[in-house]
């Protein structure tokens, strides 16, 4: 696999080709697409850490997540002007016609690794792998109501020594990158509605 120049971050297992081929494939209208309102209001509360994952990465880990969250147009995040009180806040987001959710990540694994320089090159790759999840409840409270997975691995080049400025650079991607797969992938079971089953009917005797 040829790796970038080193002022840019590799980022592994996002987008597939084809992906890319079905973006390019659409036509101009579906680009100009007014996007729909607003559905989910979401508080952003506070980035966790499994054990072996360094606690300082957790302001990056909500950073990171708020970004992710500021890129779906089904999301609005939760502003300081909004009622403190959750039966207030409730009663505002019912007339806004929003469903609200109080939202935090974990990050469950970040770990990374320098391996050699690639055949007929001369800087050494920082590979870093991020796995995360996001879950939360809903406002007012009842119960556990959103939640979703990422990872990501990416590679950057770094010459014969790991500057602090390349590890942040590397860690900042890679949760970047797992957040976003993380948000999509709750947006998607909020937006799948949910199948009831249907009763058995009683044979008669």
């Amino acid at each position: 696999m040829a790796y970038s120049n080193r002022t840019r971050v590799l980022v592994l297992a996002s987008f597939t080709a084809a992906a890319w081929v079905g973006l390019a494939a659409r036509a101009p209208s579906a680009w100009a697409k007014k996007p729909a309102p607003p559905r989910y209001y979401v508080q952003v509360l506070e980035a966790l850490t499994e054990t072996g994952v360094p606690e300082t990465v957790k302001p990056e880990a909500r950073s990171q997540l708020i970004e992710a969250l500021k890129a779906r147009p089904e999301v609005v995040l939760a502003a300081d002007t909004d009622p403190k009180d959750e039966a207030a806040l409730a009663a505002q987001l019912k007339k806004r016609k929003l469903k609200g959710f109080a939202l935090s990540v974990r990050v469950l694994e970040l770990t990374e690794e320098v391996r050699p320089p690639p055949e007929g090159k001369k800087s050494q790759i920082l590979l870093l792998v991020s796995r995360v999840s996001i879950f939360g409840s809903t406002i007012p409270k009842a119960g556990l109501a959103i939640g979703g997975d990422g990872m990501a691995k990416v590679g950057l080049e770094v010459g014969n020594k790991v500057r602090p400025g390349d590890r942040t650079e590397a860690t900042r991607s890679a949760l970047s990158q797992s957040l976003v797969q993380a948000v999509n992938s709750a947006i998607s079971k909020l937006d799948t509605p949910a199948v009831v089953p249907k009763p058995e009917k009683r044979k008669k005797k």
